[in-house]
């Protein structure tokens, strides 16, 4: 009698838990699937489903309700498809005033969450990240920079940074000597910054303008001080519109 020894080479797949639960929520009739998410509520009170609803109701009523810009937020960081950490970005946004914009000691919040600089501000720059431009900004100037950013407009960018916190604004004409370009390029970036907003673009934001009239766009006066205010008017808190008369 002999003996053979046969090989067989087979391939099997295991199912994730995550993947064995789609399956049975899959198999379920209309009825389990209401009598499963009714056990769901009870467990989570977070989860809220009203009995005396059809179920396609209650989902079309979900899909509709309206969604705060901190949910929004949340929904990005979820769905970007990037790493993030959960802890400080979920305070970072809840922090936020209500405007978006991030106001509190940063020292205090790294104390308070027990994490190095590197962590925090590595999800700071994952919030800001998110839509709409602007938001966690530290202050308006920021808050401005990183809309430039985000157009891509990196000289603009680059002028707010480097004078928009100048003592003593420069003219256009200094700037324009020190950066090595001319006036008509240091307007285009002015115009770029003009076109931004001083908080990110929510609903509760408000913003409040001080009108200014002065003579002339064209004199030397008009574009002196149309560069100070742009440049030094984020310093102070306020949004500077500017009237020419003739």
């Amino acid at each position: 009698m002999h003996q053979k020894m046969i090989q067989k080479q087979t391939q099997t797949q295991q199912l994730s838990l995550s993947q064995q639960r789609s399956l049975e929520v899959l198999r379920m009739s209309e009825a389990q699937l209401q009598e499963a998410i009714k056990e769901l509520c009870e467990q989570n009170p977070f989860v809220e489903y009203h009995q005396n609803k059809d179920l396609n109701e209650w989902i079309e009523e979900g899909f509709a309700a309206p969604v705060s810009w901190k949910e929004d937020l949340y929904r990005q960081l979820n769905t970007n498809g990037k790493i993030f950490d959960p802890t400080i970005c979920s305070f970072i946004i809840e922090t936020l005033n209500e405007k978006g914009m991030f106001v509190d000691s940063e020292e205090e919040s790294i104390a308070y969450l027990n994490c190095s600089k590197e962590r925090w501000k590595a999800a700071l720059e994952q919030v800001q990240s998110l839509d709409p431009a602007g938001i966690g900004a530290r202050n308006q100037s920021e808050c401005i920079i990183l809309q430039l950013d985000r157009k891509k407009e990196t000289f603009a960018s680059h002028l707010l940074k480097k004078y928009g916190k100048e003592k003593e604004p420069l003219s256009w004409k200094e700037i324009a000597r020190k950066e090595g370009v001319n006036q008509k390029r240091i307007e285009e970036a002015l115009d770029s910054i003009r076109s931004c907003s001083l908080y990110p673009n929510l609903q509760e934001a408000s913003e409040k303008e001080e009108i200014l009239m002065i003579s002339s766009p064209n004199s030397r006066h008009a574009k002196q001080l149309n560069l100070e205010v742009l440049l030094g008017s984020f310093l102070y808190g306020k949004k500077i519109k500017l009237h020419y008369r003739f």
